[in-house]
């Protein structure tokens, strides 16, 4: 509730694909908050550019040292995983370094951007 008005918000992922190579990540903010008169809507687009796969590669080692992945014959185990059907195995499923704990380590990230416009406009602090 804001204000006592409900919201809901969605961070989606879409991969940045130049054929079969992905160039970086665009999370994609969409959120609602109730109005007397309806709904308020909030979007952005935070793109990738620069530091494209930085959070992944140091949380994907720091994960596979504390033994949350493993990599066989095929491929990482234990990166990906849908946040709310572990069973779904399509599309760019969240990865572990996505999760708001290391958005401290990155400020700079899109993901990180994202998350703190959503609790700018909601009025939280991080």
């Amino acid at each position: 509730m804001l204000d006592g008005k409900p919201y809901v918000y969605t961070i989606v992922k879409n991969l940045l694909m130049d054929g079969e190579i992905c160039k970086g990540a665009l999370y994609i903010l969409s959120m609602d908050i109730a109005a007397d008169d309806g709904a308020t809507h909030f979007q952005g687009q935070f793109e990738e550019i620069g530091t494209t796969g930085m959070r992944d590669a140091l949380i994907g080692e720091l994960c596979r040292r504390e033994g949350l992945i493993t990599i066989t014959d095929e491929g990482m185990q234990g990166w990906n995983e849908d946040p709310y059907d572990p069973e779904w195995k399509r599309g760019a499923l969240m990865n572990l370094s996505e999760k708001a704990d290391y958005d401290g380590m990155f400020p700079e990230h899109p993901l990180t951007l994202a998350r703190a416009f959503a609790d700018c406009v909601l009025g939280k602090t991080r």
